[in-house]
Order: structure tokens, then C-alpha cells, then sequence
């Protein structure tokens, strides 16, 4: 069988023996439908990156599921979190550090969804890994803005500064001290004097 790539021949690297298959001194071609470079308005990839928008989605879907899950089976215990799902929630807080992804977390109300978890996580790993994308996706000034406007991520991180647990509380205030904070959200209504002692 004659073993050729776009034009390249049968040619052989030093290291190949007789008895073994060739090897080709180059990398494959691309697939047919990517070979063009072209823009494709059905791409999978997420901005400039090669990030799947379809995992991503399916990771934070995977991800809700897993806490409702929980939520409403034994409430009361600690969650454990897989190892799959912490791999591949360890990959979206790396993500969210590229402005593509940010940008496509916040529009897809990521925000929303990773403080639902926080405030129903008993997994403090898990608590961690979700301030530590939502304090990847803050460092970029238009998520940032967006981030600072959202009260319930506001109350609940002046809720988690109280955790017990080192991780979260680094990540935490990795959050805080970022670039929108609290910047934007009145916390007025938290520390106000109640009516009896005025």
C-alpha cells in the first residue's frame, strides 16, 4: 500500500525499521471542512480559542445537575466531587482566564449559575473552584463591570469571607481584592442600623 499525504511521498524518518510502518515527516493535513481557515458561523470554538463552546455548556450543566443532585438527596452530608467533575471543572477555572471564554461565561449567566452552586455547595473544593472562576472571569474589565453590578455575588461573598476553609477563603479574597470588588454593589442595606438600636 502506497503510503502518501497531499503530494508528500513514502518516505521514512532514520528511526524506522523495515518491518514497521512509515512515518511521515510532517503533521496531517487538516480535516477537508477545516482546510480552508475559513470563519464557519456554526464553529464550536469559543471566540479565537480552541475551546468547545459544547463542553463548556455541558460542564456546567453536569455541574447544576450534580448539586441539585445532592441538594435534593442527602443534604445534610458532605459532597464529594468525582474526580471526572473536578478535572473538568479545573479546565473551566483555567478557561475563564482567557477574555473569549470570560465573555462567553458572563453572557451565558455563568454568574448566576456559579453562585446557585456556592450557595448550595457542601463540597468545599467545589465552593473553591467556583469563586476561582468567577475571580478569573472578574479580571477582565467588562465582565469585571458586569460582576460588581450582581448583588446576590456580592452578599454571598461577604458570607463565604466567614468560611472556615483556606482555599476558599484565599479565593475569596483573590475575588475581593480584584479589580471591580465590590465596586458598584452597596452593601448599605448589610450594615445598617436596625430600627431598635436607632
Amino acid at each position: 500500500m502506497d503510503c502518501k499525504a497531499d503530494g508528500v511521498g513514502d518516505e521514512r524518518s532514520p528511526s524506522s525499521s523495515g518491518g514497521q510502518s512509515p512515518d511521515l515527516d510532517r503533521n496531517p493535513s487538516p480535516p477537508p471542512d477545516t482546510a480552508g481557515g475559513g470563519e464557519d458561523g456554526d464553529s464550536d470554538a469559543i471566540g479565537d480559542t480552541v475551546y468547545s463552546k459544547h463542553w463548556l455548556f455541558s460542564t456546567l450543566t453536569r455541574l447544576i445537575n450534580m448539586v441539585t443532585e445532592h441538594a435534593e438527596g442527602d443534604s445534610e452530608g458532605q459532597m464529594e466531587l468525582p474526580d471526572g467533575d473536578e478535572e473538568d471543572l479545573c479546565k473551566v477555572w483555567d478557561m475563564a482566564m482567557d477574555k473569549d471564554v470570560a465573555g462567553l461565561l458572563q453572557a451565558f449567566k455563568a454568574t448566576d449559575i456559579l453562585v446557585g452552586v456556592i450557595s448550595r455547595s457542601r463540597c468545599p473544593h467545589l465552593t473553591e473552584i467556583c469563586v476561582g472562576i468567577l475571580g478569573n472571569i472578574a479580571c477582565f474589565p467588562d465582565t469585571c463591570a458586569t460582576l460588581s453590578q450582581n448583588e446576590n455575588l456580592g452578599e454571598v461573598l461577604l458570607l463565604l469571607l466567614g468560611d472556615a476553609d483556606p482555599p476558599t477563603l484565599l479565593e475569596t479574597s483573590r475575588k475581593t481584592s480584584a479589580p471591580c470588588g465590590f465596586s458598584g454593589y452597596d452593601s448599605k442595606h448589610l450594615f445598617a442600623p436596625t430600627s431598635a438600636s436607632s
